[in-house]
């Protein structure tokens, strides 16, 4: 799929769907799209609670989000309210700012979704989280983070309430920066620094960090 939406959201697939409907979509490629949200590819749901689209086996590389208003982003995939993903490739894919600040080079990733077993790499562009923005609440598990750039959270911006578990983040611009939520078993390495920079609680529960250009900057309340 190859398509251009730049002034709408979701350039190579836009679905949203009713909250008691379920929308998926499978072993797909969207490759080459732009959007001002989900360059990509667009999920959005209508009910935090009920419902909501699913992304499988797919593989999102060389889109484009472009910015036109804070808040927008996901050059990859960008997602609104209920998500999942699972065994996605979302890689080389990247945000041209017009205004700003954007959010997530590879995924945007508001309230109550959930990013399980994928790959994001080579992501670029994003003010916040340039593999992954989790705004807040959404759940990112065994994912592989890699080589992502961003100004805040190379890897991944993580916002009240946001979870990241099992996961190696490795080789981004920084590794981490956190206005909120919790890092569990995942592995570090080679990274730029991790930023808890937030006056809402954020706990790092049984992770490693390995040679890292930066350390942790911690500012209170942080758990490590």
């Amino acid at each position: 799929v190859a398509m251009t939406n730049d002034i709408g959201y979701g350039g190579g697939a836009y679905v949203t769907v009713p909250h008691t409907i379920a929308g998926l979509i499978t072993n797909c490629l969207f490759q080459g799209n732009s959007a001002r949200r989900g360059g990509g590819v667009n999920l959005g749901n209508d009910n935090e609670t009920l419902g909501g689209s699913t992304l499988v086996d797919c593989d999102i590389l060389q889109n484009t989000a472009v910015i036109c208003a804070s808040g927008d982003g996901g050059a990859g995939v960008s997602t609104y309210r209920r998500f999942w993903m699972t065994d996605c490739r979302v890689i080389s894919n990247s945000i041209v700012k017009i205004n700003g600040p954007p959010y997530g080079g590879g995924i945007n990733a508001p309230p109550r979704g959930t990013i399980r077993d994928c790959r994001v790499a080579f992501n670029s562009g994003a003010t916040y989280g340039g593999g992954i923005a989790n705004i807040s609440r959404a759940t990112v598990s065994n994912c592989v983070i890699e080589s992502n750039s961003a100004t805040w959270g190379g890897g991944i911006y993580c916002g009240t309430g946001g979870l990241v578990m099992d996961s190696f983040v490795t080789g981004n611009s920084s590794a981490a920066y956190m206005q909120g939520g919790t890092f569990r078993n995942c592995l570090f390495t080679g990274n730029g620094r991790i930023w808890a920079h937030t006056s809402a609680a954020v706990a790092f529960d049984n992770c490693t960090v390995t040679g890292h250009s930066e350390g942790f900057v911690l500012e209170q309340p942080a758990t490590v």
